[in-house]
């Protein structure tokens, strides 16, 4: 269900991912957290499909947003 952020409708990421797998079942996505000291949180996913894979890193910082 989307949710309104600064004015803007935007997927909620477990509706993100529920529409993801839906259209693209021979893919799947794992995350792993890598780092996370109670303020700073880094985050590795991983999407993998028969004969490729591919992986992308993000770092959050707890309340630096209000998302």
């Amino acid at each position: 269900m989307p949710v309104q952020i600064h004015g803007k409708e935007y997927l909620t990421v477990a509706d993100r991912l529920a529409k993801f797998s839906e259209e693209h079942k021979e893919f799947s996505i794992t995350t792993e957290i890598l780092s996370d000291d109670g303020s700073n949180v880094v985050v590795r996913a991983t999407v993998s499909a028969p004969g490729r894979t591919s992986t992308g890193i993000a770092e959050e910082v707890r309340g630096s947003t209000q998302i």
